[in-house]
């Protein structure tokens, strides 16, 4: 009975992951030469920090996005994908 129950949550915990991921996907593919700020995508998509951080994940591990970590005065750290 707990193995059933930890796969139905494991389905469930994945399946987020995936609906995260395609939204994220969908919502950079509305401007695929933009680069987009964190900032920006978090306000775009609605995600959380975790939502956004595991979307992110997700979609690098399958080489589907693109990022860059800028330093543009030495201090900052600007994120664009």
């Amino acid at each position: 009975m707990y193995k059933k129950q930890l796969y139905k949550k494991e389905n469930y915990e994945q399946a987020h992951y995936w609906r995260n991921a395609g939204i994220l996907w969908r919502f950079l593919s509305t401007d695929a030469h933009k680069r987009w700020e964190i900032a920006e995508v978090k306000k775009g998509t609605g995600m959380d920090d975790m939502e956004l951080a595991s979307a992110i994940g997700w979609l690098a591990r399958e080489d589907k996005i693109q990022f860059e970590l800028q330093h543009p005065n030495g201090k900052d750290k600007t994120v664009q994908f």
